[in-house]
């Protein structure tokens, strides 16, 4: 064999030994070509001035914002600061009302210190004009008596101031003038004595009158005052249930005596209340 012949051998050995086509080649091309898909795309000048207004937008959108917070604390600011204008304001108010109040309180309190005084000064004032037209009065009354039982027939002032004399010359034995004589009812009559001695001698010796026949009762007493009266009524009332129970009572004129206790009318309490000074002066 030649040498030609040789190197056509050994060529289309190394020819079926290697494959159609280099495989590595192939792959590293793949390789090339999915590191190379895989870069980021060149931009396009549309793309990038979407992005620019998507900034700008962005940027508008936090500056609304920021505006819209910094007007929305200013708000929050300005009513916490109204809020508490109004608190002070209303403290400020409630303190001023209080005071206000209180000064109304004083004042009425005052105003009903005064009522108060004025009214029992007022009270005072009507017990002393009260007591003053009593005592006038009594004073007219001073040597007044009381008739009841003698059937008046006439009203003659001088007609019955003869028979009241001879009825008193006859049934007491006293010779009296009477001054003054007017008829009150049927067999009532007032008269009036010359003096105040004169009245209290045909006081203590009417007691003979009790011996009088029954339905020829005769009753001779002070002319009381209307107050007089009254006080006077209480005291035979409160005599009256004492003798219910059997107990010895004795009428005064705004006085009673119980078992030998005396006990006289208040004016004051406006009732019967134990005479101790007597009392006192007894022990």
């Amino acid at each position: 064999m030649t040498e030609e012949g040789k190197y056509r051998k050994e060529s289309r050995s190394r020819k079926r030994s290697q494959p159609d086509h280099d495989t590595s080649l192939e792959d590293k091309a793949l390789q090339k070509s999915k590191v190379t898909s895989r870069s980021p795309t060149k931009i396009t000048p549309l793309k990038k001035q979407e992005m620019e207004d998507i900034k700008k937008l962005l940027a508008e959108m936090k500056r609304d914002l920021k505006k819209e917070m910094e007007e929305n604390k200013k708000e929050i600011r300005d009513g916490i600061y109204d809020l508490k204008k109004d608190l002070t304001d209303l403290r400020t108010e409630t303190r001023e009302n209080k005071e206000e109040i209180q000064n109304l309180r004083q004042e009425i309190e005052k105003k009903e210190e005064s009522w108060i005084k004025e009214k029992n000064e007022l009270r005072d004032k009507l017990a002393e004009m009260e007591e003053r037209l009593e005592t006038l009065e009594r004073d007219k009354r001073r040597n007044n008596l009381v008739i009841t039982g003698i059937k008046i027939n006439t009203d003659n002032e001088e007609i019955l101031k003869e028979a009241i004399q001879n009825m008193i010359e006859k049934e007491i034995g006293l010779q009296i003038e009477v001054t003054k004589a007017y008829k009150v009812g049927e067999k009532i009559c007032i008269i009036e004595t010359k003096n105040w001695n004169d009245k209290m001698e045909i006081l203590k010796k009417k007691s003979v009158l009790k011996n009088r026949p029954k339905g020829q009762e005769i009753y001779i007493n002070p002319d009381y005052t209307v107050k007089e009266r009254i006080i006077q009524k209480k005291i035979r009332e409160f005599a009256k249930k004492e003798r219910e129970h059997g107990i010895s009572v004795k009428v005064k004129f705004q006085k009673v005596e119980v078992e030998g206790k005396l006990w006289k009318w208040s004016k004051k309490e406006d009732k019967l209340i134990e005479d101790k000074i007597r009392e006192d002066s007894k022990n």
